[in-house]
């Protein structure tokens, strides 16, 4: 009776059904306590880029995310509002990426209890987990096909995974880095490193960003148009430092705000030097995975400038796979009595505590502020 109690509450229809629930209180939380208006930011470039980009692409987007938006909307012709899509493409995806990391966990020979809770962590990543998924952003469609080529790649079927990591590089320019870092310690972790299949495997990649680079040229005759806004506004340092703009901008930043932002985004930053260290130390299959990801992670907190470091913070609840990884074959494999999923429950319920607190910054003070 107890295993079968154990079994149900680690198995994947109670985490996505804790998600769901979660996914769904903090939408009540955002739109009906608090009257957020969701289509406004990039939420509503979204939108209407959905409905121009085959005439030009958003000079700050890559156009995958209003690609779905209008296929999905000309497809049910049209018949519910704009918001009504963007919560669905982000809800499914969000489902669906919870899903890819409980089964990049699973097949990476590690336990039901730590793929769930890697799940869990991916859904309810402080601060940013479930907010930044009611709030309909890219970040998610993104996340998802990258989750999904990781997947195939663990699993060996490497063209179904150039084609999943491929297409994330057209939904959102954070993939690129992961993305570059992933195909490279992979590249270098298998025999032979030169072969047919990886060379057809590289054209699928690259093929989705170099046809949106093509059109984008051809409507805006600028070569640099998809880099320029990036190295004008995203990476552009702020202050008086060329990196690390972003980290030491928020603690400047005056009152105790600015001290909980830095330790917030200080902290995570932290978080994957420690796990990319970690994983140098962790042999097994899947150490240069856990290198690329949480190299990646730390390159987005290093670069980005103090206005747009909350993407660095968003993006990294990709450091779930390389935290699993870290524990399934670091702490577990020296004390297998150590990890207890039962344990960490009062650190998922202050997860979803944090997700309140934010979803009430955001409302209340940063949009209105």
């Amino acid at each position: 009776m107890l295993t079968r109690w154990k079994q149900a509450v680690t198995g994947l229809p109670a985490v996505l059904a804790i998600l769901t629930v979660g996914y769904f209180f903090v939408a009540g939380w955002l739109g009906l306590l608090l009257r957020f208006d969701f289509m406004r930011s990039d939420v509503s470039s979204y939108w209407q880029s959905s409905q121009t980009w085959s005439q030009s692409f958003h000079l700050f987007h890559v156009p995958g995310y209003p690609i779905l938006i209008d296929i999905l909307r000309r497809v049910t012709l049209g018949v519910f509002p704009p918001l009504g899509y963007l919560m669905a493409i982000n809800l499914v995806a969000f489902l669906g990426s919870a899903v890819l990391v409980y089964r990049c966990v699973i097949e990476s020979g590690l336990s039901r209890g730590l793929a769930a809770c890697s799940a869990l962590a991916f859904g309810l990543w402080p601060f940013v987990g479930l907010v930044y998924t009611v709030y309909p952003l890219a970040d998610l469609p993104a996340m998802f096909l990258l989750l999904a080529g990781v997947y195939a790649l663990i699993r060996r079927r490497t063209l179904i995974g150039a084609l999943f990591l491929g297409l994330s590089l057209i939904f959102h320019k954070a993939m690129w880095p992961v993305v570059a870092l992933i195909v490279l310690f992979h590249l270098f972790n298998q025999r032979p490193i030169f072969s047919r299949e990886r060379a057809f495997a590289f054209l699928l990649l690259i093929s989705p960003l170099f046809l949106v680079w093509q059109a984008g040229v051809a409507s805006n005759h600028n070569p640099l148009w998809i880099i320029n806004s990036n190295l004008e506004v995203e990476m552009a340092p702020r202050g008086d430092l060329p990196l690390l703009d972003g980290i030491v901008g928020a603690f400047r930043e005056p009152g105790v705000r600015g001290l909980l932002k830095g330790a917030i985004i200080g902290g995570l930053g932290l978080s994957s030097i420690l796990l990319l260290a970690a994983n140098l130390k962790v042999r097994s299959a899947f150490t240069p995975l856990g290198i690329a990801v949480s190299a990646a992670i730390l390159a987005l907190f290093i670069v980005l400038n103090q206005y747009e470091i909350w993407a660095a913070v968003r993006f990294s609840r990709l450091l779930v796979l390389p935290l699993a990884w870290v524990i399934g074959y670091g702490l577990v494999a020296r004390k297998p009595a150590w990890f207890k999923p039962a344990w960490l429950a009062p650190l998922f319920l202050l997860a979803f505590l944090t997700q309140l607190a934010y979803a009430f910054y955001m409302a209340r003070l940063y949009f209105n502020g």
